[in-house]
């Protein structure tokens, strides 16, 4: 039934690292994967594994651009979620597995933290998402964003983003791929320093306002 005296807000993700609760710096075992990871420019996503953050499309759009001469890793955190099976299977069985693809599954802070911050861009691949809490992660590290062209994702990130065409097809993900590395050489992609970001605990008294509003 509709409701004239239900009010709606819009209320976006906080971020702030500085709130986690981080380690005493990585651990050792952390430290040489991200040695290991580092050897070659990244790509990163963050996110756990199900269907609608579009993980396969991008793997297979990288496994285009190994075979067409890209020496780049793709790098990803997030445990497994549910209804991707047939993709765990195929990720864990990946000949670039430990070589050029890395799916680290749950990281701490600490670690999450340097990818985030050494990352040559993070992918935000979502075919639907509330907000994409990984967009505002990487721009407070001033880390490029890469990121599928649906209405959220260019209300949250505006022009502080490079979009790619919403599409499942892993070989047109792979040209848009290939387009922002030619704005990358040129430092004429979008610069994440243009997104609006407030911290979790300006996010809290925002709430806070919302709620107490008559």
């Amino acid at each position: 039934l509709w409701r004239d005296d239900l009010k709606i807000a819009v209320l976006h993700h906080g971020y702030d690292f500085s709130k986690a609760k981080h380690q005493e710096g990585m651990n050792e075992e952390d430290m040489e994967l991200f040695q290991k990871i580092g050897l070659r420019p990244y790509f990163l996503m963050v996110s756990t594994i199900e269907p609608r953050k579009a993980h396969e499309q991008v793997l297979r759009a990288f496994e285009i651009l190994w075979k067409d001469g890209h020496d780049f890793n793709l790098v990803y955190a997030g445990k497994e979620g549910w209804l991707v099976e047939y993709l765990v299977d195929y990720m864990k069985k990946h000949p670039e597995r430990g070589k050029r693809f890395f799916w680290l599954g749950y990281v701490s802070d600490d670690l999450l933290e340097h990818l985030y911050r050494n990352a040559m861009a993070c992918i935000v691949a979502s075919e639907g998402e509330g907000f994409g809490l990984s967009v505002i992660e990487s721009a407070s590290f001033g880390t490029p964003i890469i990121a599928r062209d649906i209405p959220v994702f260019r209300e949250v990130g505006g022009d502080g983003v490079y979009y790619f065409g919403n599409t499942k097809e892993p070989r047109a993900l792979s040209e848009d791929i290939k387009r922002w590395l030619e704005l990358y050489k040129e430092n004429r992609f979008p610069k994440p320093s243009s997104i609006k970001l407030m911290t979790w605990d300006e996010h809290v008294e925002r709430l806070k306002e919302i709620l107490l509003e008559d």
